[in-house]
């Protein structure tokens, strides 16, 4: 009894130990091969030698469960299957008399199975598939929650790149990741122009507001940060030159992280949390610089309040509720409103506006994304010495935004 139990728990251990490794083996394929195409095969059964019509019980079942384990993994991850357990599972004729190798007509079946499968992923590839760039790895958790996933891709070098990590808009209560950038649409947070100047990039989720209020969603970029940075070496990169990047709410996030006193905590148990929270720049393109209702209005009007962005942050309904409760929130506004933070020695910024300064904002788009608020930061930012630029444009153009934001990423993670 004591020898069976010890081998059970020796076997599911190892069992933990494969499920484990399986996503950072797919990790290696991403980053040593991202334009290759994968196909699982799965692990075949074992037959006792003295009798071939017999499986080894112990060994397949093991097989049995790495199967399942990898099967449930690389569904997850849309990778095609190739089912060789179930091809010869019912077929003792197919193996050589060790029970664990195959004869020539097994490997003859095998064989034409593998071919099969190889031509019918290769057939089925969309045709003009190089239209689009697929991440190196995807879905990668940096934390605990389904949200806290992020998307990859390695910029071809020879050595660690600088990286941009882009953080999504949609008043921190909705958007997503890029999934993959489209070389026929660059849209003004496409990566192609980072990847194409030599600077990998990393595209998050984030927990969303009202479910996870502040300090959820900003907390989870900055774990994301240092996330990227633990992951420096293995996944090629230079974690001393590392841009964030983001619009609206994703810009509020980015300027947050510049002007906010790092969250490195060298003493943590925790490798990840041991990194630093600081990037080395950010560029932004319309950002809530400040998110406290009362200096709101008085930049912006009243317009600001109803949108759901500033209420949401905190977990209420509205703005009426959100005035009402002001003094239990006025803490957690200051904490995640940039404006509150600058000082001289924090990286560079460079501001990205548009459309009009008019006050009061004549509706609730044009206030949350009033450019009186990055007029506001910058004033701020020139009082105490902080390096950051400001420009205004009257409409939004991705061409001006590739040659202002983009330009000015490169020109603090590039060498000279």
């Amino acid at each position: 009894m004591t020898s069976s139990t010890s081998t059970t728990v020796c076997t599911a251990g190892l069992e933990t130990q494969y499920a484990a490794g399986l996503p950072k083996l797919y990790e290696l394929l991403r980053r040593c091969a991202p334009g290759a195409k994968i196909i699982w095969a799965t692990t075949t059964p074992v037959r006792q030698p003295d009798d071939l019509s017999k499986l080894e019980e112990e060994r397949t079942r093991r097989v049995r469960e790495r199967n399942r384990i990898a099967i449930e993994f690389m569904k997850r991850h849309g990778i095609p299957i190739n089912d060789l357990f179930s091809l010869v599972i019912d077929h003792p004729e197919y193996h050589r008399n060790d029970g664990v190798h195959y004869n020539g007509k097994g490997n003859e079946v095998l064989g034409k199975q593998v071919a099969s499968v190889i031509e019918k992923v290769l057939s089925d590839s969309p045709p003009g598939n190089d239209r689009y760039i697929e991440a190196t790895l995807r879905d990668v958790r940096y934390g605990p929650h389904e949200r806290n996933v992020l998307n990859f891709w390695k910029a071809a070098s020879d050595r660690p790149t600088p990286v941009v990590v882009l953080i999504h808009g949609g008043g921190w209560t909705t958007g997503a990741k890029t999934e993959r950038f489209d070389r026929q649409n660059i849209d003004v947070w496409s990566g192609i122009p980072y990847l194409e100047a030599g600077i990998s990039v990393v595209s998050i989720n984030y927990r969303l507001t009202p479910q996870h209020p502040l300090p959820a969603p900003v907390h989870d970029a900055a774990r994301a940060v240092q996330f990227v940075r633990h992951k420096a070496a293995e996944w090629g990169l230079d974690k001393t030159r590392l841009a964030v990047a983001g619009g609206s709410a994703g810009g509020a996030t980015s300027l947050w992280l510049v002007y906010h006193d790092d969250l490195a905590d060298p003493d943590s148990d925790d490798p990840v949390a041991r990194e630093s929270t600081k990037p080395t720049c950010a560029a932004v393109e319309a950002p809530q610089t400040c998110i406290d209702p009362i200096l709101c209005k008085e930049w912006v009007g009243e317009k600001i309040l109803q949108h759901r962005m500033i209420p949401y942050s905190v977990g209420a309904k509205n703005a009426g509720e959100l005035l009402k409760n002001y003094d239990k929130y006025k803490s957690t506004f200051r904490e995640f409103s940039a404006y509150f933070h600058v000082d001289k020695d924090d990286p560079p910024v460079l501001l990205y506006g548009f459309g009009t300064t008019q006050y009061p904002a004549p509706n609730v788009g044009i206030a949350i994304h009033s450019p009186i608020l990055c007029w506001k930061l910058k004033e701020k930012a020139d009082q105490v010495g902080a390096e950051c630029d400001f420009v205004l444009r009257s409409t939004r153009s991705k061409r001006f935004y590739n040659k202002t934001l983009v330009e000015f990423v490169k020109s603090k993670l590039l060498d000279n």
